[in-house]
């Protein structure tokens, strides 16, 4: 019980620490905000508005903490620890993610760690289809997402 109640935040704390350092490395809120938005002016998909980024993750980290919860609640199988494991990997990559490209402003170190994050993600989700179908599903949100987060970082290296 503990254990999957952990799951359910661990994402949020992912987050929330991530951006905390990439804000200390971007030497301030502002030059964050300012990376921030050249990413997103350089989109040719409309985004509507900046704090949508923000609505999104929410959703994410929600689906993400759920998803694993309802994993890790399923019967032990090799399926379950590895879709645990990955979700993990994916988690660590996804910390990484946010501190290398805003933080180091290396959007080209970011890049490859974004590809390494959709590799974790599909595996992540291969392992899920095994467990619980209903958890490979909502995590097909994430996984678009980050494509799209993939494409803005491209956008970046252009």
């Amino acid at each position: 019980m503990l254990h999957s109640i952990f799951l359910l935040v661990q994402p949020y704390l992912v987050g929330y620490v991530s951006r905390k350092i990439s804000i200390k490395l971007a030497g301030s809120e502002i030059a964050y905000s300012a990376l921030y938005s050249t990413v997103v002016s350089k989109s040719v998909i409309p985004i509507p508005f900046p704090k949508i980024f923000a609505i999104v993750w929410i959703v994410l980290y929600t689906l993400m903490g759920y998803t694993a919860a309802r994993v890790k609640n399923t019967s032990p199988s090799l399926d379950s620890a590895q879709g645990l494991f990955y979700h993990q990997v994916q988690l660590v990559v996804n910390f990484a993610w946010c501190i290398l490209f805003f933080g180091f402003q290396s959007p080209w170190l970011a890049f490859i760690d974004i590809l390494l994050m959709i590799a974790a993600i599909s595996l992540m989700m291969t392992k899920y289809k095994n467990v619980d179908k209903i958890s490979y599903y909502l995590s097909f949100p994430y996984l678009i997402w980050v494509l799209f987060a993939t494409y803005l970082n491209a956008l970046v290296l252009i």
